[in-house]
């Protein structure tokens, strides 16, 4: 067998089967926000390791390895920082909203409603929680700043 053509197929084996396992992670995340707090710490690590094999790729060392494994490795590595910064971004963007929800929530407890009587707090930011569409999410959300 051809070495130049194994080292490629093991090395386009190796790419896929990173970006595979990367896109397991952010499906059951997308499916399941219990998901997404048990992928945060991963996915920062993912993250910490493609910037350190781009750092190794560019490094005097990476220099020596063949021209089509520093092109692969290259690929994988922005690949990889790309989908951690869509994920961390598409998290800030939940946290973003919830923070909104729970602010005018507060605000919404002081002023009364059709009765008269003031909302209580936690009604009136599930309310809130419903109207942007994030009740699921927010509640755990809510449920893990309580914890920390």
């Amino acid at each position: 067998m051809n070495t130049k053509r194994a080292r490629t197929f093991l090395s386009w084996f190796g790419v896929s089967m990173v970006l595979a396992l990367f896109t397991l992670t952010i499906t059951t995340c997308i499916l399941g926000i219990a998901g997404c707090e048990a992928a945060d710490k991963p996915v920062a690590d993912i993250n910490a390791v493609a910037s350190g094999a781009r750092e190794l790729l560019d490094s005097p060392a990476g220099q020596m390895l063949p021209p089509d494994w520093r092109l692969y490795g290259g690929l994988a590595t922005t690949a990889l920082m790309a989908g951690t910064a869509a994920y961390k971004q598409w998290r800030l963007s939940q946290m973003a909203k919830t923070t909104k929800a729970i602010v005018r929530g507060v605000e919404a407890s002081d002023k009364p409603d059709g009765t008269g009587n003031p909302l209580p707090l936690k009604a009136a930011i599930g309310k809130e929680m419903r109207k942007l569409g994030i009740y699921d999410a927010g509640n755990k959300l809510v449920d893990r700043l309580k914890v920390s």
